[in-house]
């Protein structure tokens, strides 16, 4: 280390300087009593500094985030919706979303290419409606509650995702599901899917009831895609058909695990009328 004289038997050094972004000091030996001091001082000017230059840049951090619907309107984004003790108001993306209570039940998502880690109704929710944008779920979907909760937005799954009704509770989707990811059917509840769903990932049905009602979305073919494998795991699989017109559902492939009981079962809307058909290739 290079080093000046400061007084007889004395030296300080003269590179003290910043290394990448980090404090580097370097001393030399026999410093002066104050040589510390003056590195404080230094010290505490170049935290100052950074405190100034970061004040604002902080990220706000995903967490859980509760609808309490109290917002002067029923949009996402209006803090007023959400819980003073969620992580955010309104969400961020990456927030986990819990839908409770019964305020402002028809629950519209005006927040623009969001990404969720999970969607919760709880146990004490109302009949809750979400609408509006799209959003892409990285989490599960569970229904806890007991009243029937909808989802009538699109939702792009990237991955597999659980979908969990618990018993005596009921799921309608009538968004359109799409990705490369596919859903796995838990709990003792019902779900119902009524759109033209795009997922290409498997469809497996672990427990409790799957219904593909092609009445009441009027279609006549195919909810889920045909790129879709089946894969009955103890799960029930529903097919409601339509009104007027045959229906039918294919599936990839299919899978059946015995041990886990489960089974399909196709019903008519209109008694009398042809009953829907399954295939898989």
């Amino acid at each position: 280390m290079q080093t000046q004289s400061c007084n007889a038997g004395e030296t300080r050094p003269t590179n003290s300087h910043l290394i990448s972004g980090a404090l580097e000091i370097r001393q030399g030996g026999h410093a002066k009593s104050n040589h510390s001091q003056n590195h404080s001082v230094t010290l505490s000017r170049w935290l100052a500094s950074l405190a100034l230059m970061t004040a604002g840049t902080t990220a706000l951090q995903a967490g859980s985030d509760t609808w309490s619907g109290l917002g002067a309107d029923n949009n996402w984004g209006t803090a007023g919706n959400w819980a003073v003790s969620s992580a955010n108001q309104p969400p961020v993306s990456g927030d986990s979303l819990i839908f409770s209570g019964s305020t402002q039940t028809t629950a519209n998502n005006n927040l623009s290419a969001f990404s969720f880690g999970g969607l919760t109704f709880s146990p004490v929710a109302g009949a809750f409606s979400l609408t509006g944008n799209a959003l892409t779920l990285t989490g599960s979907l569970l229904d806890n509650s007991p009243s029937q909760e909808t989802v009538n937005l699109p939702v792009t799954l990237t991955t597999s995702q659980n979908i969990t009704v618990a018993g005596g509770g009921s799921l309608l989707i009538g968004g359109v599901i799409s990705g490369a990811g596919g859903i796995t059917n838990n709990g003792l509840g019902s779900l119902t899917l009524t759109n033209a769903n795009l997922y290409t990932g498997a469809t497996t049905l672990g427990s409790g009831t799957l219904t593909l009602d092609f009445f009441d979305g009027g279609l006549a073919n195919n909810i889920i895609s045909p790129s879709s494998v089946l894969v009955l795991a103890g799960g029930n699989l529903n097919i409601n058909g339509g009104n007027a017109t045959a229906s039918s559902q294919t599936f990839a492939s299919t899978t059946l695990f015995t041990a886990g009981g489960g089974g399909i079962n196709a019903a008519s809307a209109t008694p009398g009328a042809t009953l829907p058909t399954v295939a898989w290739c």
